[in-house]
């Protein structure tokens, strides 16, 4: 069965279809017995072998289905016959609204169809002599990916569309346009950093593609797309005020937030994704992405920096949303990239455990360190630090975690070329493991309220967060988790740490109170957690689906 839907003049009555029929259900309830009396009509000659894949309702008593041949098909629901037929389209037709004389649909071959039917009720009095040359289409437009979804307004003037993209679209057919008003991941979701504004955020996933979202709004604003070598950015655009509401009343039956507010967290957006069954499309996916620091304050200095799964890294320019740079400074995968504290140098770690350390401004890897080969690198971070500060040179510190349950902490000044080592940790494995294959991920981070502790999970064996101190060189705290944990991010604001598990499940941990509260809302592996700057908001994601929570004040 590929469609049902209820009749609009009688709620007793029911069609279906599916794989060589159409099904018509009458309900009859006598008493508390409910009966239900079928009738099935074989698929028309005129549509061949193809399914009905598509329908819904027209005038009393029009039914109108779509097939997967393009064709559509009308049947007289009074006398149980088609009696009309036309080619709508090349590919599947997964979508048909009527509203009056006017029908829209929808196909797997991106082509969304306006067509005139006014003349049809007419045609039904001709029964089997009925011509479809009556029929003709009166505007189409191209998307981004098979039609999905659609809902417009009752003069089917206006409405929004969604595509296998991961995309939602204001469609306006009086105008002629087509604009995004939503767009998500074809494939997972990688990374999200922030501008320091906070005003924006970036997105990089598996489809290749990085995405500049707007906080404000929680908008689209700008697209950068890596395929076939060729890099292409797309700018968002906007929708006159007056039909933005209407196309987002029409988007309410196509996009669903979590509703269950709890303490510490509210979720206030979902960035939707695409359905799953699609394949991916693009030679590269987008692995890791970072953000220009603080210190790169001016709007021509913010710059997003990305590593891909070739070995390249790409830097982006916000404000002339075009690549300023590529580079290929590794044989292998990136996994984690990170700028300095001035912005000025780039440090990036592959799957094979080798951190590379390039300048942006001529274009060059000066540096290569291979201490953590043989394990990919799962973190990079960069802090600031006084010069001469724990005993070591530099105005740098920052550390690489491997998925082989080390992280190395280094001091440097970029600038006259040094780095030097000043802690390394090493953990055993993990014991028993359900899936040995699958280790939990080695994650470490510098800790917002006290720079001078590591914050760790995955290492070790048992499922804990390590504060580590850099000056008494121990483990000066633990706290227990569930489960190994997949994500890890703190508050910069506070003393907050989210843990993102493999089980569905988002924990919040409060290290002042040493309270913690569990989170339901994504239906996969929470694999990623970031707190934004003013630490205000926190998005997690779950394969190609990003949740925003908003981080109440306790």
């Amino acid at each position: 069965m590929h469609g049902v839907a209820f009749n609009p003049w009688d709620a007793g009555k029911l069609t279906c279809v599916g794989t060589g029929a159409i099904t018509f259900w009458l309900l009859q309830q006598r008493g508390a017995d409910i009966n239900l009396q079928v009738h099935q009509q074989p698929v028309p000659e005129e549509v061949g072998a193809a399914e009905l894949t598509s329908l819904c309702y027209g005038a009393n008593p029009l039914l109108y289905c779509g097939s997967s041949s393009g064709q559509v098909c009308v049947w007289d629901t009074s006398a149980g016959r088609c009696f009309l037929a036309w080619e709508a389209d090349d590919g599947e037709i997964g979508v048909l609204l009527c509203s009056g004389s006017r029908l829209v649909s929808g196909s797997n071959t991106r082509r969304l169809r306006l067509w005139a039917v006014g003349a049809v009720p007419e045609l039904r009095r001709k029964g089997s002599g009925a011509r479809s040359s009556s029929v003709f289409m009166e505007q189409e437009l191209s998307l981004d990916g098979a039609i999905v979804s659609a809902s417009f307004d009752s003069s089917m003037d206006i409405g929004v569309v969604g595509s296998t993209a991961g995309t939602l679209w204001y469609i306006s057919w009086t105008e002629g346009t087509s604009t995004r008003l939503v767009s998500g991941h074809r494939g997972k979701v990688n990374e999200v950093v922030f501008s320091p504004s906070e005003s924006h955020c970036a997105t990089g996933g598996e489809d290749g593609s990085v995405r500049v979202w707007s906080l404000a709004s929680m908008e689209l604003v700008i697209q950068f797309q890596v395929l076939n070598q060729v890099c292409v950015s797309a700018g968002g655009t906007g929708i006159h005020a007056q039909d933005r509401a209407r196309a987002m009343s029409c988007a309410s039956s196509l996009l669903r937030l979590p509703s269950d507010p709890s303490l510490g967290l509210v979720p206030c957006h979902r960035f939707p994704g695409e359905c799953s069954c699609f394949p991916t499309m693009g030679p590269q996916s987008c692995i890791c992405l970072a953000w220009s620091p603080p210190s790169c304050s001016r709007p021509e200095q913010q710059q997003v920096v990305a590593g891909y799964s070739d070995g390249t890294l790409r830097i982006f320019s916000i404000s002339r949303t075009a690549m300023e740079l590529k580079m290929h400074p590794h044989r292998a995968a990136l996994t984690a990239i990170a700028f300095s504290t001035d912005g000025q140098t780039v440090l990036s770690g592959d799957k094979d455990g080798l951190i590379a350390i390039s300048r942006p401004h001529t274009g060059m890897t000066f540096r290569v360190l291979s201490d953590h080969q043989g394990a990919p690198i799962s973190t990079l971070q960069s802090t600031s630090k006084e010069y001469g500060d724990l005993g070591v040179e530099g105005t740098d510190l920052w550390l690489a975690a491997s998925g082989d349950q080390r992280v190395s902490i280094w001091a440097s000044d970029w600038a006259q070329d040094h780095c030097e080592l000043l802690d390394w940790l090493s953990f055993p494995a993990p014991a028993t493991l359900e899936a040995p294959s699958l280790p939990p991920p080695s994650l470490a981070a510098f800790c917002p309220w006290d720079r001078t502790l590591l914050v760790c999970v995955g290492l070790g064996v048992h499922e804990e967060v390590v504060f580590y101190s850099l000056r008494q060189k121990q483990v000066v705290e633990k706290m227990s988790l569930p489960f190994f944990a997949m994500s890890l991010s703190l508050s910069p604001r506070s003393h907050l740490i989210a843990v993102g598990f493999a089980e569905c499940i988002l924990r919040l941990l409060d290290c002042a109170s040493g309270t913690n509260q569990d989170f339901a809302g994504h239906d996969d592996s929470v694999h990623l957690c970031r707190f934004t700057p003013s630490a205000r908001l926190l998005f997690t994601a779950s394969h190609n689906e990003i949740l925003v929570w908003e981080v109440m004040d306790h």
